[in-house]
């Protein structure tokens, strides 16, 4: 959709009150207009969807620690902070190995509520009100950065800031070959693994940086770990698809570190296919 001209004709044709379609409108409309302008239409959209829901609207306003609940003076900075958590919920949901995949069902998701439910059953003041702020203020990086090329956005990457680093990177996806050099620093600057693999899940569908992580030594480091999280495809068909490749890199030493943490069937899968067929001759 972002490459069609007449994309906004189409989501205004078919719009209607369907959550998803409306969210896709606003992911459009931050990625070709802006920041500011996609939060301008979620700001006039919320509204319409929640008139007659009084209680929704006001966990929607405490959720965000805004207890004025007026949707006309709401900061742009924390109705960026929901919409993150909405497009993570829809990229997970929808997306497996860089595919889009869905059934009919998933199309009558109510993405805005859905997050509403899950986010309060594990709200945590504290940490709740540092992660808001910390929205607002990639917010109004990100729209002081609307009119900045790509080599001036890639400057901002930084140490210590691993949602904004994350950001930035999937804005420029599309050119990871200028700068897989900057992407992959941002391995280097992580230390935690749960971290490190928010990067590999964002760079691992990319052709071009998938390739680059089969000779990187923090993909090879935390290699099990991410072949026993990533979802979309089962451990050992992902593991076989990396093996071979390593091997052809001729870097079996990886594969034999790896294995050491993946479970027996795994193992199985790849080094022994014909196993099963064969005990099953014998009885």
């Amino acid at each position: 959709m972002l490459e069609k001209v007449d994309a906004l004709d189409i989501f205004n044709k078919t719009l209607s009150k369907n959550h998803l379609l409306v969210f896709l409108k606003v992911a459009y409309i931050e990625k070709k207009e802006g920041v500011k302008r996609g939060m301008e239409e979620l700001r006039q959209i919320l509204p319409i969807f929640w008139k007659d829901d009084l209680i929704l609207s006001k966990a929607f306003f405490l959720y965000l620690l805004f207890p004025n609940q007026n949707w006309d003076e709401i900061p742009f900075g924390k109705l960026y902070a929901f919409y993150t958590k909405v497009r993570f919920v829809f990229q997970n949901h929808f997306f497996r190995d860089g595919n889009f995949v869905a059934d009919l069902e998933s199309f009558d998701m109510n993405l805005f509520i859905d997050v509403l439910k899950e986010e309060y059953s594990k709200l945590e003041i504290e940490s709740h009100k540092a992660w808001v702020q910390n929205q607002a203020e990639e917010y109004f990086l990100f729209e002081s950065l609307g009119s900045a090329s790509e080599k001036e956005l890639v400057t901002f990457l930084k140490p210590g800031n691993l949602s904004l680093n994350l950001s930035i990177v999937s804005k420029l996806l599309r050119s990871s070959k200028n700068f897989s050099k900057e992407f992959l620093q941002l391995l280097e600057w992580e230390t935690e693994e749960a971290s490190i693999f928010q990067i590999l899940k964002l760079y691992y569908p990319n052709e071009f940086l998938k390739e680059e992580l089969l000779q990187n030594s923090v993909f090879h480091t935390h290699l099990s770990f991410f072949i026993r999280n990533y979802k979309g495809v089962s451990s050992r068909e992902l593991a076989k698809f990396i093996f071979s490749k390593l091997k052809e890199k001729q870097n079996s030493l990886v594969i034999v570190e790896t294995i050491k943490d993946l479970d027996p069937d795994t193992i199985i899968y790849c080094f022994f296919p014909f196993t099963g067929r064969f005990k099953m001759k014998i009885v």
